[in-house]
């Protein structure tokens, strides 16, 4: 009796420290003061996401794709000339900021995960799943596809940079160069190859 007795309180506790934490788990928070604040009232659609409540958040679209992760930052097209900004591997986020993920796939079944910063949130092909973070010290994440994805599956990782928000900033204008003169480059060679 006494066992069947301390087993249906373990399990009381858990549940309600489970009720208690999971508002804190699935709502974000709101960028702090010191955050990026150029995203302020950047509004996005989502069923089963609530923004931030004052509304500040960088929102990323994270895509998997064999065998890399892709991520386009939504909104950020304000802070570059109203060009899209995207990165490969390595995502960079501002530090005290609310970011926000749309996780998705191109392909297969993905899962992203970077242990430090949150469970694991499938990428299901046709399928949004969303979580967040925010991070308050610059530093480096490191994690990994943790689903079996394909043969190769184990070179799938992922990174992120936290930067503070003026570094970030940076990072982003020159992203924003680098992918503009890749796309000149692009368009001359296919010129020259048509003039052939």
């Amino acid at each position: 009796m006494g066992w069947t007795i301390g087993a249906a309180l373990i399990v009381a506790i858990i549940a309600a420290l489970s009720f208690i934490y999971l508002p804190r788990i699935k709502n974000p928070v709101n960028s702090s003061s010191n955050g990026l604040q150029q995203f302020a009232g950047v509004k996005f659609a989502s069923l089963n996401q609530p923004n931030p409540p004052n509304g500040k958040a960088l929102r990323v679209n994270v895509v998997g794709q064999q065998y890399i992760w892709r991520f386009d930052y939504i909104g950020a097209k304000r802070l570059t000339e109203n060009r899209p900004v995207f990165a490969y591997e390595s995502m960079v986020v501002p530090t005290n900021t609310t970011v926000v993920l749309q996780i998705n796939s191109a392909d297969v079944a993905h899962s992203w995960w970077i242990p430090k910063l949150g469970g694991k949130a499938d990428a299901i092909p046709g399928h949004n799943n969303f979580t967040w973070f925010k991070i308050s010290k610059p530093g480096v994440y490191h994690g990994q596809c943790a689903e079996l994805c394909g043969n190769n599956h184990a070179d799938m990782l992922a990174q992120v940079h936290a930067v503070t928000p003026d570094q970030f900033q940076a990072w982003l204008d020159q992203q924003r160069q680098e992918i503009l003169q890749s796309q000149q480059l692009l368009s001359q060679a296919r010129k020259q190859g048509q003039g052939q």
